[in-house]
């Protein structure tokens, strides 16, 4: 035992196990032996020898207690930061955080020379290699008790008199290894100076010279911005000192490590503002890829005062104190910043940390990270860096027992046998990770699942509180005993000691035999009390879903109960021209009283509302036509009066027939034509008898306002021109502009598919274990999806793009504002009923659409996977809009919620001579002569409710605020939530506001119908659902009320709900538009568009094909097999406007969309090319999909 090494003697692994079964006893007789010897082998031993102390101190962290290793850590032989293996970078902390060993950490970090900021050969620290969360938790409030210790003392030594010298615990603290982890630079919240400040000002050179060792800033600032050789007076000694800290700054080695995260610098620089005041001070913060920069360092927590995104900046150094940065931003706008240091190495670590935050962001794959390496990496793999390699002898060796890792029910343990490695050295792992542990990993986050329903005594936590020990001492003692089996097996004839390797061989298998037994029993019990708790909890959440559903229940009947008894009390039940007999006689609507106008009878005005089902309990009370027919008033007349662009109607002349829409171009297959007049004429029966069954069937759905807006029926109404007829139909488009585009020139009316006649499945059978889960990570199946992509419901924004050709020709910002606004809402009209969900598209999945008789094309893209990101870019001659979606969505139990977090562009392209000086010049393609006015909103939460029992709702609430920035005003429109009477349903109010916070317009008006605006001040009363409007005109009544939106007519037999609008976006023409579709588009997607053809048993198949092939890709990339992703046809940018990030369009050579230019250049070579730079992500189309769609086009 005296001549034992951990290294080189044929009886070391034997010295090993006796050890282990001494740390596993936790007898301190037992284990003082072995620290005599450690002692003894720390005077003897040679550098590169075996640390025999921390060999010990690892064993004992995996297996014993921690008393033991409170024994072991009191020997002055070993020491807490101990390296074991040799090379591997391993401490002990490293291995009990790894290992999740809460007790041990805590242990540790009482040390007093422990230092928790060693790296190991992987360059991880401590809390890198953490197991869970508690350990991380454990090792931060560790540090944040340091940090609290250390400006404890300093304003004890800020306070303290000049004289006095610093404090022997501050002293200590910056001679500890920990001090690393503390803020040297933190300001005294008193008197705002730092450490440095402070020793400078005493001229105590010992403390400056432990700070800067101890990695105090030397061009640290204090709350003046005033350095510590600023504040060092006229003492040349002070001045002298840190200025060779400052010539010696270790971050003018370069270092080799590799980034694990965007690089982190705070401090002052001097920002050059103008000629006239030249640079001042500020406080620059580099965060997170961010450069930012406050007037203040106390400012930091309020507001920035500008900042650029690392991502698409361009760093210059000038000199050795300057640098400048720069950003290119929409536009092509450049933001620069001219900068200054006080020092070249002051200067050096900016430019450093700067150019390493721009490499970082180029090589990151955009919307994601990096894959975080393993944060429990196996310290028991490291070990076999350090054994002894056996040479080949005679005699082979036997195979080596390999025990595989226990499966997550931890019911048995499989031992299996493998061929020895080519060393001949046994390799062993053992229940690398014990059920428990995976467990607890398992839980993470989730917090520890308790049994409340239980009112027996069984205990709330898995019986055997030290498995996870026992599984580690399992492991040793196995890895020993393979090591002393290889030492025995490998020894020569007539070596000393082989009779003592025999016999401890034989006990350590002995040992090995009855822990496993042990651990078998432990196991078998730890899985009969996880069996009972799992049953128990089953039962609970059985009970908690029969629950759901009877409260759901009970909800909609009460709903409904409601609903039918606020249509009785005291409500509105009929339509315009109807009475209601109450007592025996008639009770009229005070504007029947005056006046029963009735809608034209245009078939271009005619608009379909969506029919809503009447309780069972619901009662109507029938009116006689003839009665009604008795009280109505004298018919109005009224006139039109046009001028462009719009078209008035004030009253007092005959109305002439409204005029047809132009022929030319498409349009869409059932879009209605919207009247520039509104003539009311005397009512008949016909009118009325159609009046009445329209209230029987809506009773209440909708209030005086908007009565008057679905009858037509407003008076003074402008309808503006752009509504009726495209504006961007007097453009006239080249026959070789629109020849690559004639797939678009007839879109279908219709699907192949007729009706809806997908496999029923309950929607609440795959959803109830997914409540609080964001939607994307929800795996539905095939038949949940309606025939579209997300990209193209995304597309779905630009079926009313006439709002924005209005906008752009109108001359008054206000009203530009409002028909941008209008724009912004215009989309949810489509989400009526729609509540089936669109197909995932994939990573670099496209979509594009054009549309010649509006003259305007689109193109989006699927930019980042997780989280999910599409951007999307619109074009014409008149505007730009652009966007991205990026939304957060949960499963809520009863409802889905989807809260959109992107925010979306409308840029409106203004002739330069009829615009402001500032406004920025367009600079696209063929947008010379035109400026820019940019828009910006976010969109509103949507929610769906009553899909349990079939019956879903959708609905949307919240405020969109439209901002114009360049004149500063805002339009905001508020979503109300629908509520329990069903004339609370789509209803949208809003005003117009300018700059100085003056409101201009009112709106007023539903989602599903149409959207009204009034100038403040022209009408009577306020613009609310309320108010009646059906007022006589008088000849002289100006226009009062402005059309800024009116939804299409949506047939109610098409599949999926889909608008007309929608089903164009698919449309897929073999010959004129397949070929020539970049690869990536949507519409090529073989399971998309078998399931439009209603093949849904093999979309289903194709669905989870396409899928593996999408992680295939991802799995090649993490691998390093093909390149990281980035975006083909959209680069991130910061927007300079909002400061936000946007997704600008790849421009080519001339300054168009990249896209467009390739588009076009695949019609040119005949279609069917590859396209550059562009990847196949798609499965091969199948032979059926082929045919089916021959046949169909």
């Amino acid at each position: 035992m005296a001549d034992s090494k951990f290294s080189g003697d044929p009886t070391e692994p034997l010295s090993q196990v006796r050890l282990l079964s001494a740390l596993r006893s936790g007898d301190a007789a037992s284990i003082h032996p072995f620290l005599a010897e450690i002692s003894k082998d720390r005077r003897t031993s040679g550098e590169g020898e075996v640390d025999t102390g921390a060999a010990a101190l690892h064993l004992a962290v995996r297996c014993a207690t921690p008393e033991t290793v409170a024994l072991l850590l009191s020997h002055r032989a070993i020491s807490p930061n101990g390296v074991h293996p040799p090379g591997s970078g391993t401490t002990p902390l490293h291995l009990a955080a790894s290992l999740g060993r809460a007790d041990i950490v805590n242990l540790l970090l009482e040390q007093e020379n422990i230092d928790d900021s060693l790296v190991d050969a992987h360059g991880k620290t401590c809390r890198d290699v953490a197991r869970n969360k508690e350990i991380i938790r454990i090792i931060d409030d560790s540090r944040s008790f340091l940090n609290a210790n250390y400006r404890s003392l300093l304003h004890s030594y800020i306070l303290s008199p000049l004289s006095e010298p610093p404090s022997p615990a501050l002293i200590s603290l910056l001679e500890s290894p920990r001090i690393k982890a503390v803020d040297l630079s933190y300001l005294d919240n008193d008197s705002g100076t730092s450490l440095l400040h402070e020793a400078a000002r005493r001229k105590d050179l010992r403390l400056i010279e432990l700070a800067v060792r101890a990695g105090a800033d030397v061009f640290v600032r204090n709350r003046r911005g005033k350095t510590a050789q600023e504040t060092a007076g006229k003492d040349d000694r002070v001045k002298v000192f840190l200025r060779q800290f400052a010539n010696h700054d270790k971050t003018l080695i370069p270092s080799t490590a590799p980034l694990t995260e965007p690089p982190a610098l705070k401090g002052y620089l001097n920002k050059y503002t103008n000629v006239a005041k030249g640079y001042n001070t500020r406080w620059f913060v580099l965060k997170n890829g961010v450069l930012s920069y406050f007037r203040h360092q106390e400012d930091e927590t309020v507001a920035s005062r500008g900042s650029i995104s690392m991502r698409n900046a361009v760093l210059k150094v000038m000199e050795k104190t300057r640098f400048e940065i720069s950003t290119r931003g929409q536009h092509n706008s450049v933001q620069k910043w001219y900068m200054k240091a006080n020092h070249p190495v002051e200067a050096h670590r900016w430019t450093e940390a700067l150019s390493k935050s721009i490499e970082w962001f180029k090589n990151e794959p955009v919307g994601g990270s990096t894959d975080e390496m393993d944060r429990r990496k196996s310290i028991e793999s490291d070990s076999n860096n350090s054994r002894v390699s056996v040479q080949s002898s005679s005699n082979p060796v036997p195979p080596s027992l390999r025990v595989r890792k226990a499966s997550r029910s931890a019911k048995s343990i499989s031992i299996s046998y493998s061929n020895t490695p080519v060393d001949g050295s046994p390799n062993l792992s053992l229940l690398q990770e014990p059920p428990e542990v995976l467990r607890s990993e398992q839980s993470q986050g989730e917090g520890d699942e308790e049994d409340t329903s239980s009112n027996d005594s069984d205990s709330q936590t898995p019986p055997h509180e030290n498995f996870e020990l026992h599984g580690n001492a399992t492991i040793a003692q196995m890895e020993l005993t393979a090591q002393l089996l290889s030492k025995l097996l490998s020894s020569e004839a007539g070596q000393q000691g082989p009779s003592d390797s025999r016999a401890g061989l034989k006990q350590s298998f002995g040992v090995v035999q009855d822990m496993i037994s042990e651990y078998t029993q432990m196991v078998r019990e730890r899985d009969a009390w996880w069996q009972k708790h799992l049953k128990k909890e089953k039962q609970t959440l059985h009970f908690w879903e029969e629950s759901l559903m009877t409260v759901v229940k009970e909800g909609e009947n009460l709903e409904k109960e409601l609903k039918a008894r606020s249509r009785k009390r005291g409500s509105r039940v009929f339509g315009a021209g109807s009475s209601v007999s109450v007592d025996g006689g008639s009770r009229r609507r005070p504007s029947v009283l005056r006046s029963t106008p009735q809608p034209l009878s245009s078939p271009g005005l005619e608009t379909a509302r969506p029919a809503r089902l009447t309780p069972p309990n619901e009662e109507s009370v029938p009116t006689p036509v003839a009665a009604v027919a008795e009280q109505v008033a004298e018919p109005q007349t009224a006139t039109s009066a046009a001028a462009p662009p719009v078209a008035a109607a004030p009253s007092g002349a005959a109305a002439p027939t409204p005029s047809p829409l132009p022929t030319t171009g498409f349009r869409s297959p059932t879009r209605s034509a919207t009247s520039d007049t509104i003539t009311p004429v005397a009512s008949t029966s016909h009118s009325l008898e159609s009046a009445i069954d329209d209230s029987e069937t809506e009773v209440d759905s909708e209030d005086e306002f908007f009565d008057a807006i679905d009858a037509n029926n407003i008076p003074n109404l402008v309808v503006p021109e752009g509504l009726t007829s495209p504006i961007s139909a007097s453009i006239v488009l080249k026959k070789q502009a629109r020849a690559p585009y004639a797939g678009y020139e007839q879109l279908r009316a219709r699907l192949t598919l007729s009706a809806e006649d997908r496999p029923n499945t309950s929607l609440w059978s795959v959803l109830k274990h997914s409540i609080g889960k964001d939607l994307t990570k929800i795996s539905l199946p095939v038949s949940f999806n309606e025939p579209t992509s997300m990209l193209q419901r995304m597309a779905e924004d630009m079926e009313f793009s006439e709002c924005l050709d209005v906008a752009a020709t109108d001359p008054d910002p206000l009203r530009r504002l409002a028909f941008v606004a209008a724009f912004g809402m215009s989309n949810y009209s489509s989400t009526l009923g729609r509540i089936a969900k669109p197909f995932n598209p994939m990573l670099s999945e496209t979509f594009e659409y054009v549309r010649l008789d509006r003259k305007y094309r689109y193109v989006s893209e699927q930019v980042s996977h997780h989280p999910p990101i599409s951007a999307c870019w619109a074009e014409s001659p008149l505007w730009h809009y652009y966007g991205e979606v990026d939304a957060q969505n949960k499963f809520l139990g009863k409802s889905f919620e989807i809260r959109p977090t992107g925010i979306a562009h409308a840029d409106l392209l203004l002739p330069e001579e009829k615009a402001p000086n500032h406004y920025p010049k367009a600079t696209g393609k063929g947008e010379e002569g035109k400026v820019i006015e940019h828009y910006s909103w976010k969109k509103v939460t949507t929610n769906i409710s009553g899909f349990i029992f079939g019956s879903p709702t959708i609905d949307h609430y919240g405020d969109m605020v439209v901002t114009n920035h360049r004149t500063g005003d805002q339009c905001i429109l508020t979503f109300k939530p629908r509520g329990w009477r069903a004339k609370d349903a789509y209803e949208i109010s809003g005003q117009v506001i300018t700059a100085a916070g003056e409101v201009a317009y009112e709106i007023a008006g539903r989602w599903n119908v149409q959207l009204i605006a009034r100038k403040v001040g022209a009408g009577h009363g306020q613009l609310h659902p309320d108010l009646n409007v059906s007022e006589p005109n008088s000849p002289s009544a100006q226009p009062e009320y402005i059309m800024l939106w009116k939804n299409s007519e949506k047939p109610a037999e098409s599949p999926f709900n889909l608008t007309p609008f929608a089903i164009t976006l698919n449309h897929c023409p073999l010959d004129t538009l397949k070929p020539y579709l970049c690869p990536t588009d949507c519409r090529l997607r073989v399971d998309q568009r078998a399931f439009e053809l209603g093949q849904f048993e093999e979309a289903n198949g194709l669905k989870i094909a396409q899928e593996e092939r999408q992680r295939a890709i991802r799995k090649a990339r993490e691998e390093g097999k093909m390149a990281p992703h980035q975006p083909r046809w959209f680069m991130a940018e910061t927007e300079v406007d909002t400061g936000d990030r946007v997704w600008s369009p790849l421009r080519a050579p001339d300054n168009g969309v990249e896209y467009w230019a390739e588009r076009e250049k695949a019609y040119l070579q005949g279609g069917n090319v590859p396209w550059k730079n562009v990847d196949n992500i798609f499965i091969e189309e199948p032979a059926f999909i082929r045919e089916l769609m021959e046949r169909s086009y």
